[in-house]
Order: C-alpha cells, then sequence, then structure tokens
C-alpha cells in the first residue's frame, strides 16, 4: 500500500502501520500521531514526534530520514537536526563517555566541571556557537584563583568539545584547544598557598587524645600520622596491601594518584598494633572511615577549623624530619615525593627500607611524645653502662 497524506486520514484500524524508513502510524482510539521506531543492541526503541494535525506526512518522513541518518553516524537521535543544541544537553550525553574507568570523586570532579560550572555559563548559547573567546572568558575567571584548576577545566572542556565535533553535534575545530587559548588566556602568575599545619611542639598532645577514641574513623587518622600517607590513601586501604609479619604496606600504583606508582611504607611497631587491634572488614577495607569525616575530626580536636589532614600529619612530619637533621632523601621517600630532577630519579632504585624504618619509629615515638633510642644507639648505651659499672667497681 502507498501511503499518502489522504490515506493516513482515512486509517480507522487501531494499531501501529509502518510507513516504512522506520515511521509509523499510531491509531489509538480516536488520535492518530506518527512514531520513529528503531533497534539498539536488540532492543526496540520508539520516539513520538506528534500528531498528524500538527505534522503533515512528508515533514513526518523527513524527520524519520533524519533520525535514521543520526543512528547510522552514531550521533543522539534528533542532534543532527538540533541547531540549538546546548553545552549541558551535549554534556549530559557526553559525561557517561568522559568519566568511564574513573574514580567516583573524579568523575563527580568531570560532572561539576562541565554541568555546575560550564553549562550555565554558556547558558543557552548553542553549542555550536561557542567560541574560543568566550571558552577563555569562563577559564580566565578561574586563572585567577588557581591556574591548575583552570588548566583542568580547559583540558576537560577540550575533552567534551572534541568529542562534540566527532559525533557531528558542532563543526570542527575546538574552542579549547591549546593553541586557540594562548593568546587570550590571561597571563598569571601561579602563587603557592600552602595548607596550614598544625604547630609541631603540639602534634603529640594532640595525638594522645586522638589515640584515647576508638572510632574507624579515629584510627584511619592514627594511621595517616603513623604513615604520613595521604587521607585517600588510607581510607581506600586494603587488606590484601598489608604485610604485617614484616611490617610492610604497599599502597597500588592505581590508588597513588599522584606519582601514579606503587608506593612502599615502613609500618612502625606502634602502626601495626594499631593494625591489629582494627578487625578485618567485610568488603575487604582497613578501615570504614571517610575523609571528610577523619577531617573533622581533626578540626575538632585541635580546636582549629582551618586544619587539614594532608597540611597537618605531612607537614609536620617534614619539619620534624628537618630540626632533626634527618636523610632528606629518605624522608623525601618516606612521602612517596618523586624528585624533580627526572635524570637523578631514574638512577634511584634502593627504597631503603632500612633507613626508613628507623624515621617512622622516631616519628611514632615523637607522636607518642617519647624520645627514640635506635637499636644502635640502645647497643651503645648498653656497652657504655657497662663499662662504667665496671669501673665504678674498681
Amino acid at each position: 500500500m502507498a501511503w499518502t497524506e489522504s490515506a493516513v486520514l482515512k486509517e480507522q484500524k487501531q494499531g501501529k502501520h509502518a510507513l516504512g524508513g522506520g515511521l509509523y502510524l499510531r491509531v489509538q482510539g480516536t488520535s492518530k500521531s506518527y512514531v520513529f521506531r528503531w533497534q539498539k543492541h536488540k532492543k526496540q526503541y520508539e520516539k513520538a514526534l506528534g500528531p498528524i494535525s500538527k505534522l503533515r506526512l512528508s515533514e513526518a518522513r523527513a524527520i524519520a530520514a533524519q533520525y535514521s541518518a543520526d543512528i547510522f553516524h552514531g550521533r543522539l537521535i534528533g542532534a543532527g537536526n538540533r541547531k540549538g543544541m546546548t553545552f549541558a544537553t551535549m554534556a549530559e550525553e557526553g559525561l557517561p563517555v568522559f568519566t568511564e574507568g574513573l574514580t567516583k570523586e573524579t568523575a563527580r570532579e568531570w560532572h561539576t566541571s562541565l554541568l555546575r560550572t560550564a553549562a550555565p555559563f554558556f547558558e543557552k548559547t548553542p553549542l555550536k556557537e561557542i567560541t574560543s573567546s568566550q571558552v577563555a572568558d569562563l577559564i580566565n575567571q578561574f586563572r585567577a584563583k588557581s591556574v591548575p584548576k583552570a588548566d583542568k577545566l580547559r583540558v576537560r572542556l577540550s575533552r567534551a568539545f572534541t568529542w562534540a565535533i566527532e559525533k557531528g553535534y558542532r563543526d570542527a575545530p575546538d574552542p579549547a584547544n591549546p593553541a586557540s587559548m594562548k593568546a587570550l588566556l590571561v597571563k598569571t602568575k601561579h602563587i603557592v598557598v600552602h595548607r596550614k599545619a598544625m604547630e609541631l611542639a603540639n602534634v603529640p598532645s594532640f595525638f594522645k587524645q586522638l589515640s584515647a577514641l576508638d572510632t574507624q574513623n579515629a584510627r584511619a587518622l592514627q594511621l595517616c600520622f603513623f604513615t604520613v600517607c595521604r587521607s585517600k590513601e588510607v581510607v581506600g586501604a586494603t587488606w590484601d596491601e598489608v604485610d604485617l609479619e614484616n611490617g610492610i604496606w604497599t599502597v597500588k600504583a592505581e590508588r597513588m594518584r599522584k606519582t601514579k606508582r606503587a608506593h612502599t611504607i615502613v609500618l612502625s611497631k606502634p602502626a601495626i598494633a594499631l593494625l591489629k587491634r582494627s578487625s578485618p572488614a567485610d568488603s575487604g577495607r582497613v578501615f570504614i572511615a571517610r575523609g571528610a569525616t577523619m577531617r573533622q575530626l581533626l578540626k575538632d580536636l585541635a580546636d582549629d577549623q582551618t586544619l587539614s589532614v594532608h597540611g597537618t600529619a605531612r607537614a609536620c612530619f617534614r619539619d620534624f624530619c628537618t630540626r632533626n637533621d634527618l636523610n632528606d632523601r629518605v624522608t623525601e621517600d618516606a612521602l612517596s615525593h618523586v624528585d624533580a630532577n627526572r635524570v637523578r630519579a631514574s638512577y634511584r632504585r634502593d627504597p631503603m627500607l632500612d633507613k626508613r624504618s628507623q624515621i617512622m619509629e622516631a616519628w611514632a615515638c615523637f607522636l607518642a611524645g617519647k624520645r627514640y633510642v635506635s637499636k644502635k644507639q640502645a647497643d651503645l648505651n648498653a656497652i657504655f653502662d657497662s663499662s662504667l659499672r665496671a669501673i665504678n667497681r674498681r
């Protein structure tokens, strides 16, 4: 049957009637409308086009042809004909692609960058009309506060625009690419603002308060101090990473967000004792704790809402090592810092676990308010005391 406008108006049989090219006439009671149907991954999908009173057959066929082309090119249905498609619409569709394989936190950062920062800024400006100048205006707002954050935002925008071009949602070039941005971005000198740390002299008294608490978050925070690891590394620690017998904890490379390499931590005796008191969780995690809760616990105990776990545990450890003239290289290894000199870093193979063990024991003693005496020093003291007693007996 050759469908015509007249035939559509006269059709009374209930149900869906194929008009060709994925277009169907749906007769339901006294109402008639056009729908477009397609199949993807062996599943049937359907999209309503409108009633026959407002849409002519020729118009419905044109829309169906456009939708078929969108499916063929892998585009969102209707995107090929949507001149007014906004950045927000594109970002909502693309976010699952952009965040695939990322951690939950990084995925949230992408969501914030695209939908809570960029989308409101571009508002209803059609995606195809967004220019490099507009993108630069947005990036410059962030560069005045934080150059690293501004750079991250630009990279994410570039990824989103490149994807939109590949999908056919806008024409090339990418308005956020570095070449386009170079002349438009305001030159800003990056000023490093260090996180506030606790006074080193106050750490032992604070740690005494912390040790008196017996909660998952309190124990996790104690381990942050004992190992000077980042709170995210402690929160994500699993028992398969920990070797209590040898006093070693190895954080997997995929969990080391900054260095992207496995980090071996020498556990002091108090740290081992703390872990032995912690019952293995059903999930395999060492602690069921949250970074935000640990941070708030630190602030409340220290009565200082400006402190952070990272800025306190790691910064105080660094101050402790400096004041006691401890080996700088060993200290940096304990903090999992990467040597800025790539050539020198490539030759650094020895993890120096023995020396790191001494430093971590000394740090643990300091946290407990005690004076650290190494085994070598203890042996020398014993020999000295023995000699002194022998002299006194003469």
